[in-house]
């Protein structure tokens, strides 16, 4: 299983590359960023966005109830969220 530190510079740099964010420097980032209000300012587009790229990536499916402050709230929550379900879904994909 990845370091935490390790799967959020990842997220980051992973994030910022699908959502062509330009303008973000993943190394200006921290676990503590927000990825929508007062941080990255995200919308529900990216989220969506984000959940495809969990599945693709680590083969976790987000279903609708996890798109939540709780797992989408700042890159450390959606880093927790990744590394502690990255086997969930695998029989299922």
């Amino acid at each position: 299983m990845a370091e935490l530190g390790s799967l959020e510079r990842e997220l980051m740099g992973k994030i910022v590359a699908r959502l062509g964010l330009v303008y973000v420097d993943p190394s200006t980032l921290s676990g503590d960023t927000p990825l929508f209000q007062g941080g990255l300012e995200l919308d529900s587009l990216d989220a969506l966005e984000i959940g495809i790229l969990i599945e693709e990536d680590y083969g976790i499916v987000v279903v609708p109830s996890e798109r939540d402050r709780s797992v989408f709230g700042t890159i450390r929550e959606l880093a927790q969220f990744v590394q502690h379900n990255l086997q969930r879904d695998a029989a299922r994909l």
